[in-house]
């Protein structure tokens, strides 16, 4: 049954300058084979999807340009903060940046995520939007850490040394301000500037971490290792931007009306930080500081997959909100940044899986973070399931369906800490690890997500062969761990290299089994990859990195 999309969304999008056209769509759309679909001006819906799909990709390329920048940073920190620092320390440092979390959360209001969908569908007002977002969201993160800063020692609340908790606090104000620039960059598809600005920011932060943690800063020295890369980098681009500051933007009405418009949002975004950083306030609550390290080491390493989901739908939304009005092309572009999203998630989760075992030994990891692998093998699993979550997210929230999606994660909030609740003393009872009971009720949390998006997406746009396509990808990353299982014990029986190197050598054999499974499953057809080299080579000159780059002019 055909589904018209507007029929569903509340954008407030303008409408175009002629008449809608009447449609026509061939059966092999609702199998999802052909989307081949044409109207009065004649302009396809293959044109469109593929138009759509290219800047999703383009704008992942871009963001993936940065990323042997952010990875090198990632691994070094991987490696050397269990190395420096001891579980008791990284719980601390890890309790004071969640509670820094969930009032980021929650002072945003919800405001970047309306001035990303803002300044892609009406860019002439920006310089005024971006100057209101950032008086708010500077002005409520000093208001936040100042109260934090006040109430948290005095009473008590959290096992933190004030000191840290000031430097967290502070950074988060920072943050709030390169959220409004990343909002910005993202909402005019400045793909380039938004991943150079946080690879640049990953990487200092990162030499400053290693060197304050070498010279015996402990965890204030990784709390303070981010505050100067932020700021400066932030400035940096903010003025590369050429925005300027609007004063007439700032105002008590404009201020109140952005609040307001963030409010389906800030829900969103305080439920999500909740899920993300409630583990480790449960963890320090019931059981230990030390149980929080074990669990922020095994976070560190299976964080690895996160960027993946990350780079599609940071170009995602602004791509889906230009086309929210074209059925066919819509459900085409989603499906394809599921399947790509999805392809890449799975093997590195499956790897990571794999390969849990033997990573505190090959990192060079205190003996005391052998509690976290198990703590990996189950956590891990909740990525793949993000990366779709994430994807339908991006399209839920083009659509105008955000107080729906706010509903859906409402209740994956409470099964999450209904489970988390009961098998945190469970586990730790009978595992001796309270964080194998976090794990599990993440994943579980992001099981009921992928539910409720289901219900809420219009029908037809998830497609029973796209979940038919999540399996046979799943089977391939079953693949990929019975070849590690088995070639990862002969390999250090038999070949005399470092472990780091065998590790490597296991790595390439899993993954060419990952990649053939894909193939002999019918996931990844010769078809598609002649059809992505066409997209990033012959059409580069039409939807080359600078078709994204929307410049921004004065307002007269």
């Amino acid at each position: 049954m055909s589904v018209d999309l507007l029929d569903r969304a509340e954008t407030g999008q303008p409408e175009p300058d002629r008449p809608p056209a009447a449609k026509s769509v061939d059966a092999g759309d609702e199998a999802g084979g052909g989307d081949r679909v044409s109207d009065d001006a004649g302009a396809s819906v293959d044109h469109v999807a593929a138009s759509a799909t290219r800047r999703v990709i383009r704008g992942a390329l871009i963001l993936l340009s940065t990323q042997p920048v952010t990875w090198a940073s990632s691994l070094l920190m991987v490696i050397f903060v269990p190395r420096l620092l001891d579980s008791r320390a990284l719980g601390e440092y890890q309790l004071a940046y969640s509670l820094a979390g969930v009032l980021l959360a929650l002072l945003s209001l919800g405001v970047p995520a309306v001035l990303t969908r803002q300044i892609a569908s009406a860019p002439g007002t920006a310089t005024a939007t971006i100057s209101t977002a950032l008086t708010l969201q500077v002005g409520l993160g000093l208001v936040g850490a100042t109260l934090a800063l006040a109430l948290v020692p005095t009473f008590g609340l959290l096992p933190v040394s004030t000191a840290l908790l000031g430097v967290v606090l502070f950074g988060m104000v920072l943050t709030q301000g390169q959220n409004v620039l990343n909002a910005a960059l993202t909402g005019f598809q400045s793909m380039g500037r938004f991943a150079w600005s946080n690879a640049v920011t990953t990487a200092s932060s990162a030499v400053l971490a290693l060197g304050l943690l070498y010279l015996g800063f402990g965890a204030l020295g990784l709390a303070a290792s981010g505050l100067a890369p932020l700021l400066l980098v932030t400035v940096f681009f903010w003025l590369r931007l050429g925005i300027g500051f609007d004063r007439a933007g700032v105002t008590r009405a404009s201020l109140m009306r952005l609040a307001t418009m963030g409010l389906p949002f800030l829900g969103w975004d305080v439920l999500v930080r909740l899920r993300t950083e409630g583990e480790a306030l449960a963890l320090g609550a019931m059981l230990s500081v030390e149980s929080v390290g074990w669990f922020a080491a095994a976070l560190r390493v299976v964080a690895i997959p996160v960027f993946v989901p990350t780079l599609i739908v940071t170009p995602l939304m602004p791509a889906l909100s230009q086309i929210v009005g074209q059925r066919a092309a819509f459900a085409a572009t989603v499906r394809r940044s599921f399947e790509l999203t999805l392809i890449v998630t799975v093997g590195v989760s499956a790897a990571i899986f794999a390969f849990a075992p033997v990573v505190p030994t090959i990192l060079g990891w205190a003996p005391e973070y052998g509690s976290a692998v198990p703590i990996m093998r189950v956590l891990v699993w909740f990525f793949p399931l993000l990366s779709m979550g994430m994807v339908f997210g991006a399209s839920l929230v083009a659509l105008g369906e955000e107080r729906k999606l706010l509903i859906a994660n409402t209740v994956a909030t409470m099964v999450q800490y209904a489970i988390m609740l009961a098998t945190i003393p469970l586990t730790e009872a009978w595992l001796g690890n309270g964080g194998i009971g976090a794990a599990g009720a993440r994943v579980a949390s992001e099981v009921v997500m992928l539910a409720a998006a289901q219900l809420i997406l219009p029908r037809g746009l998830v497609t029973l062969s796209m979940w038919l396509f999540a399996g046979r990808v799943l089977l391939a990353g079953g693949a990929l761990i019975g070849v590690v299982g088995a070639v990862l014990p002969l390999a250090e029986a038999m070949v005399p290299l470092p472990e780091l190197i065998q590790a490597g050598l296991v790595g390439a054999v899993g993954g060419l089994a990952y990649v053939a499974a894909l193939f002999a499953l019918r996931t990844v057809r010769v078809s598609d990859v002649r059809l992505a080299l066409g997209w990033l080579l012959t059409d580069y000159e039409q939807f080359g990195p600078e078709s994204l780059v929307v410049e921004v002019t004065a307002q007269e």
